[in-house]
């Protein structure tokens, strides 16, 4: 009797052993599972090059709808020398002489980049024959003047 007793002992411990150890399994592979993470596109990362003449027409664009929106503000994207020269009551006589010619359903016709040693310069002349300087010292971080020969 005494051995039966033994016997049961063992065969309940080792069933527990193998149910703990089988609890531990499942729960390790749960938790695991949790963190996870699947392969696919979501998961990538895609390089965009952006050209200069990328950089030109999110300047211009910019620059015509803040002179539609808010007068105030374009007369500050305007670089401070050329602001020196241009009252605001003269910059809202110049964008005056611009809507006359639709300057807000312009586009650009041609353009130029020069390259300066503190700065990068964007000319451009749209189809009306209007034109605008981007003076770029860092990326969006640039000023405006509205023709090219005040430009230094």
């Amino acid at each position: 009797m005494k051995e039966n007793k033994d016997k049961i002992i063992i065969i309940v411990v080792i069933i527990l052993a193998v149910s703990i150890f089988i609890f531990a399994k499942v729960r390790e592979n749960a938790s695991q599972k949790k963190y996870y993470i699947v392969k696919n596109n979501d998961n990538s990362i895609t390089s965009i090059y952006v050209g200069d003449r990328d950089i030109i027409d999110k300047y211009y664009s910019e620059f015509i709808a803040a002179t539609l929106y808010d007068k105030k503000s374009s007369y500050e994207m305007l670089d401070e020398e050329y602001r020196k020269r241009v009252s605001y009551s003269e910059y809202e006589e110049i964008l005056q002489r611009l809507s006359e010619s639709n300057y807000y359903d312009d586009e650009i016709k041609e353009y130029r980049v020069d390259e300066e040693r503190e700065y990068r310069v964007y000319l451009i002349r749209t189809k009306n024959g209007n034109e605008y300087a981007f003076k770029e010292k860092s990326i969006m971080n640039y000023t405006v003047y509205l023709d090219f020969k005040d430009l230094k």
